[in-house]
């Protein structure tokens, strides 16, 4: 099922559809650690933050002290199963069923800033033993059936805009996420985001920008191609960066 939604024109993620996205590398107990952003933990999404929908369809941002009780509820989960059987291995299935369910409905984070900041994280730290596959991003995972409802509570007024996107739109939200392309899409950001079309001095050198997508893992033809992929077509050519 597909993951993105558009709230008022933008596409975003419902914040209890990142576990499945994320192939559980994200379970709910590590989503929302990272949204309360503790000083003494590491945040496996950065600096984001989540959005919730009110009732009368106005848009707030969460504090990451709301996300206590949250985190609260979840380990009371935890503490329930525990004392039901002491085995982690016979209770976890039921923990997996339940905790998405206490991750709150209503809530979202903006697709573009959740792809920069989840693999912003990941170059944090060293994975080994990693299957091809496990760092992507997957928008259109398979979400039980009987879970639909539950990951989409608060969004199902968001599946009309879906219908009005482009089609090739549509289509690329339904393909995994790979490495590459979030690399692209992380370097857009970081080198174009804050770029001024009319003002020459802002716009960055390709030379700069393969530069650092070669640091992360691309062949420095590709990393070519790739710049000049996602340099805007209103940049100005031949600029070299400032010193």
């Amino acid at each position: 099922m597909n993951c993105i939604v558009k709230v008022n024109g933008r596409e975003a993620v419902p914040v209890r559809a990142i576990p499945y996205v994320t192939g559980w590398s994200l379970s709910p107990d590590l989503v929302v650690r990272s949204f309360a952003q503790p000083i003494d933990s590491f945040r496996r999404l950065g600096d984001l933050r989540a959005h919730h929908i009110s009732p009368d369809g106005s848009i707030g941002e969460m504090l990451p002290k709301e996300w206590d009780g949250i985190e609260d509820a979840l380990d009371a989960l935890s503490l329930e199963l525990k004392a039901k059987n002491p085995d982690n291995g016979i209770t976890r299935p039921e923990w997996l069923n339940s905790s998405v369910h206490l991750l709150p409905s209503h809530c979202f984070v903006w697709y573009d800033e959740f792809v920069r900041e989840y693999h912003a994280a990941r170059t944090k730290i060293l994975f080994v033993g990693e299957r091809q596959g496990d760092a992507d991003l997957n928008f259109n995972p398979r979400i039980p059936p009987e879970h639909w409802d539950a990951v989409f509570e608060g969004m199902s007024c968001q599946k009309e805009d879906m219908e009005d996107m482009p089609k090739t739109t549509q289509e690329s939200n339904c393909l995994y996420v790979s490495d590459k392309l979030a690399a692209m899409q992380l370097a857009a950001s970081i080198f174009w985001r804050n770029a001024d079309p009319s003002d020459k001095t802002t716009h960055r050198d390709n030379a700069e920008v393969e530069k650092w997508l070669i640091q992360h893992g691309f062949s420095p033809s590709s990393a070519k191609s790739a710049a000049s992929i996602i340099r805007p077509k209103w940049a100005s050519v031949g600029r070299k960066p400032e010193k």
